[in-house]
C-alpha cells in the first residue's frame, strides 16, 4: 500500500519501501528535498503505520544536465514547424502529443527532436498522424 502511494509520483521513483510491524523505512535516492518531504508525507498517511524512518539520500546534481525550461524552449522551436503538437518536459523526459498530419512529417519531427541537447527520453506515444493515401 505504501509503495502504491509513492509510485504514483514519478519524482519518487528510486525510493524503496520496507515495512516492519508498524514501522515504515524509506530508502534509496530522491531528486531533491521536496521529493523527500513528499515521500515522508505520503508514507505517514498509510494506515497502520506508527512511525516512518527516513533513510533516503539526495541524488547528486548532474552539472551537465540541461534545465527543463531550456529543453522545453528548444523542443517548442522544433514543434513550431508543425502546428497542433504539444510537449511536456519533466526532468529531461519529453512527451509529445498531437497530430503531425502525415508519417513523413512525423519522421522529420523525430529526427529533429533527437538532435535537441538535454533530452533524456522521448515519449512519442501521443503523436498521431494520418496515413498517406495511395
Amino acid at each position: 500500500m505504501a509503495e502504491t502511494a509513492l509510485y504514483r509520483h514519478a519524482e519518487l521513483y528510486g525510493i524503496e519501501v520496507q515495512s516492519m510491524v508498524g514501522f515504515l523505512y524509506l530508502r534509496g535516492s530522491a531528486p531533491d528535498a521536496a521529493a523527500v518531504e513528499k515521500a515522508l508525507e505520503l508514507a505517514r498517511g498509510v494506515p497502520g503505520i506508527q512511525e516512518v524512518r527516513n533513510r533516503m539520500q539526495l541524488r547528486e546534481a548532474d552539472p551537465l544536465r540541461v534545465p527543463d525550461p531550456e529543453i522545453a524552449a528548444r523542443v517548442m522551436r522544433v514543434l513550431g514547424m508543425l502546428p497542433g503538437l504539444d510537449a511536456k518536459v519533466r526532468d529531461g523526459h519529453v512527451t509529445i502529443s498531437g497530430d503531425a498530419r502525415d508519417p513523413v512529417r512525423a519522421q522529420q519531427l523525430v529526427v529533429r527532436l533527437r538532435e535537441v541537447e538535454g533530452i533524456r527520453t522521448l515519449d512519442l506515444q501521443g503523436l498521431r498522424y494520418a496515413s498517406v493515401a495511395p
